[in-house]
């Protein structure tokens, strides 16, 4: 057996998990390579051939993977097994990788019934690179065989046919294991009605019908904090700096925020139509632009780069700048239908920057690479060079002068949006905590004082993706942070700071949890313009970044080039009565979503969305936020990464009629802790009088998702089953919901995991026919008063105590 490493050390506790899982199980299937087949051609663009680099064994199977001039952004089918026999159950799915090259695929159990009709798959997917990409790894993990119809099962294996890759594939088992049903080591804070009242802290508020809610009553800005919420406003007309309908305004739209106090003021934009054709950065506090109107107001966004494919973004030949400057290269991101596959640029024929497609690029077409310090004075060459799939090639180059007494004058950071208001963030260096900070705490004791904080500051709380952590919740994905929030001072006494809000989650010493200090652009926003995006550029429409209490209002958005208004690192902020309606893109890497990232205590309020991707969608530690009275059609509501927690979504429409656009056929889905790209969902978040017309089962949840509470919900199913729930699904509620399955033979819930305790399943009406109220490996703690009644077309919205849980805990937070 040749010697082999697992991706990484943190993988260690859950694959000594799984082993011993395994080694209590059963092999039902294996596939070694020695003497089977290639069962499955692989798509047209790729390769498939046995070889003798091998994991263990004399041959592994070799995929190799070449993009066609002008792939789909889809998944192609580049191997499989041949049948098995497979019954309903508990299954481990292990296989020896190498990625040579490229990464991002999927490992798939299929499960057949015996008129060889396909009841489910289970998915293994490995989005992120492994540590030694020449080294063999171990991919395992757990998948569910749940419907008791089973009786084959096949292994498939799936890649995305828009990247180049090379994958060894050897030593496939499919092992059968216990089917149990103890709770996970987990992150649970079990204090709904009947779940131990004792543990409610004061961030939880007990809801009109006995239900215990977290806290979401801070949720969006705040009116006396917010420029475009001051009436005594000081005002500017763009006219006065030559922005009049019909013309170019970036000059103008620069002038007049420099013409602003150092108190900020509003830019008044008349009715008519404007254009814009550079990026706008706005760092000053309390900056707004306002337009007479989303229906009067229209700016259309006309950036665009060098007729050749490629922009130096403010350089031309002849330019004299000065050494150690970031050069900016923005290309197209397709030409002719091919995608872009890399961006090098060259110093005097030297490269100094590489941009390389993988997975999650998205439509991604920019570089900044840096001069060097030692640049010398004088003339020098700069050259891009952009290569797409099918062998197509651009260039371009430049003639520049170098002059170190020249002061720098080229933007330090990548365009993110075309219009963006940023502010510096951390600052500083982090202090760490002296002791533990407990769930729904108002108290940070901290190991030293602080200093040059004081009341009204933002600091960043955050704590370490440690071993422990990662196992309380199972997760196998390898970057990103999940608990960090944005948190405001009430009070400094040395080394304690006393907060204005309890925090969401615990901040554990032994996870290196610490402050710093967080510098935010604030009180700024936008409010009443319509802005059309001309060209196919992977930028934010509008993008709010290190902010606090910043709004977007009245605001129409059409086809933009990646979100349309995305918010990241954000707290106390609002999206209210706005339109984004389609996207240039909407294929992998977070693009064509409508939503919050590491955001916190932000409200979107009567937002209507059309032809969107995710949406709305909450990523990356997001958290209190509230997502309410609002419409999304032909797109899916997403707890999309990073472990979301305590967010709530009530009084939405949500429509996942099509998966055309990008959505995954269900109206609510959390991606789960063996998504190796985004990780588990988090704790106790809140779906309250929604109305779901999905595809496929309206609710999928992947796992880990602990206390998730659906109440007073009407869903629809076109052809799936109610809600899916699989492993770590602990406490979940389903109380009061109506849901029609329109396909026959269909279960309102389906357990597909296990380890999942205290499921709560009360009160609830299931119109179908011939259905069954749970079906697979697992039964609720709590099975209640439901009823399942003949199928119906019309079904009625459940009556809740309260049509709104944000305003009844408002309300109650103002009589204090």
């Amino acid at each position: 057996m040749q010697e082999y490493k697992v991706r990484s050390l943190q993988y260690i506790c859950l694959i000594m998990l799984i082993l011993t899982a395994a080694a209590k199980g059963s092999t039902v299937a294996s596939f070694d390579f020695e003497k089977s087949k290639i069962s499955k051609a692989p798509a047209s663009s790729g390769t498939a051939s046995l070889s003798n680099n091998v994991f263990e064994g004399k041959h592994a199977l070799h995929i190799k993977n070449k993009i066609p001039a002008k792939p789909a952004r889809t998944f192609g089918l580049f191997w499989q097994s041949d049948s098995f026999p497979l019954k309903s159950g508990r299954y481990v799915l292990r296989a020896a990788l190498r990625l040579p090259k490229g990464y991002g695929m999927k490992l798939e159990l299929e499960a057949f019934n015996a008129q060889g009709r396909r009841l489910h798959l289970s998915t293994i997917y490995i989005g992120s690179p492994p540590k030694n990409q020449s080294k063999w790894f171990l991919a395992e993990s757990f998948l569910s065989a749940w419907n008791p119809e089973c009786v084959t099962g096949r292994i498939r294996l799936r890649m995305p046919v828009y990247l180049e890759q090379e994958v060894f594939l050897d030593k496939i088992e499919v092992i059968k294991v216990p089917v149990t049903n103890e709770r996970r080591n987990t992150m649970t804070y079990p204090v709904y009605e009947g779940r131990n009242p004792s543990l409610m802290t004061e961030g939880d508020i007990p809801g009109p019908d006995g239900l215990i809610y977290p806290d979401f009553s801070y949720a969006g800005a705040r009116p006396d904090k917010c420029i475009l919420d001051q009436a005594s406003a000081h005002t500017v007309s763009l006219r006065n700096f030559g922005g009049i309908p019909g013309k170019n305004i970036d000059v103008a739209l620069k002038r007049a925020i420099a013409s602003l106090p150092e108190t900020g003021g509003v830019i008044q934009l008349e009715p008519g139509e404007y254009r814009i054709k550079d990026f706008l950065n706005i760092r000053r506090d309390n900056i707004a632009i306002a337009g007479a109107g989303s229906e009067k107001t229209r700016i259309k966004c006309e950036y665009d780069v060098h007729e050749s494919g490629i922009d130096f973004y403010s350089l031309s030949s002849g330019a004299v700048i000065s050494p150690r400057q970031p050069i900016h290269v923005i290309a197209r991101p397709q030409e002719s239908g091919s995608p872009i596959q890399s961006i090098v640029l060259e110093l005097d024929g030297k490269e100094i920057g590489k941009f390389t497609r993988k997975l999650h690029s998205g439509n991604y077409s920019m570089l900044v690479g840096r001069l060097p310090e030692n640049c010398a004075d004088g003339e020098h060459t700069i050259r891009a060079i952009v290569n797409y799939s099918g062998k197509k090639t651009i260039d371009r180059k430049i003639k520049i002068r170098i002059n170190r007494e020249k002061r720098q004058t080229l933007p330090q950071e990548p365009f993110s949006g075309l219009i963006t208001f940023r502010g510096s963030g951390v600052h500083d260096k982090s202090i760490k905590l002296s002791e533990d900070a407990r769930r729904g705490t108002r108290i940070l004791e901290l190991k030293s004082p602080v200093e040059n904080l004081k009341s009204g500051d933002l600091i960043l709380l955050q704590a370490d993706e440690t071993d422990a952590f990662r196992k309380k919740i199972g997760n196998q994905c390898r970057w990103g942070v999940s608990r960090q929030v944005l948190l405001t001072i009430a009070e400094v006494n040395g080394n304690q700071l006393v907060l204005e809000q309890p925090i969401r989650v615990d901040y554990p010493v032994a996870d290196s949890a610490r402050i710093q200090y967080f510098s935010p652009v604030r009180g700024c926003g936008i409010q009443g313009i319509s802005f059309e995006v001309e060209n196919d550029f992977w930028f934010h429409t509008i993008h709010i970044r290190n902010a606090l209490d910043c709004k977007v209002r009245d605001v129409t958005i059409s086809m933009c080039g990646r979100n349309p208004v995305w918010f990241e690192n954000t707290k106390f902020s609002t999206i209210e009565n706005c339109k984004f309606i389609d996207a240039w893109f909407k294929g992998g890497g977070k693009s064509a979503y409508v939503g919050f990232e590491r955001s916190y205590d932000c409200l979107m309020d009567n937002v209507e969305t059309h032809k969107m991707r995710h949406a709305p969608v909450l990523q990356w530690s997001a958290s209190g936020n509230v997502i309410r009275n609002s419409v999304f059609l032909h797109s899916d509501a997403q707890w999309h990464a990073g472990w979301p927690h305590e967010n709530l979504m009530e009084n939405c429409r949500i429509v996942t009629d099509t998966k055309q656009y990008g959505a995954y056929g269900h109206s609510f889905f959390s991606t789960g802790p063996a998504d190796t790209s985004h990780g588990p969902g988090g704790p106790r978040n809140v779906v309250y009088y929604c109305d779901a017309d999905s595809f496929e089962s309206p609710v999928k949840l992947t796992g880990n998702n602990d206390n998730w509470m659906f109440v007073y919900n009407r869903f629809i199913s076109r052809i799936g089953d109610g809600v899916f729930v699989m492993d770590g699904t602990n406490d979940l509620i389903l109380r009061q919901n109506h849901i029609l399955l329109k396909k026959a033979n269909k279960a309102m819930l389906i357990t597909a995991g296990v380890d999942s305790p205290g499921i709560d399943l009360s009160d609830n009406k299931v119109f179908a026919s011939h259905a069954e109220l749970v079906k697979g490996l697992i039964v609720p703690k709590i099975e209640k008063e439901n009823q399942l009644l003949p199928k119906s077309e019309n079904i009625s919205r459940p009556k809740p105590p309260v049509i709104s849980i944000y305003n009844y805990q408002k309300g109650l937070r103002s009589c204090k």
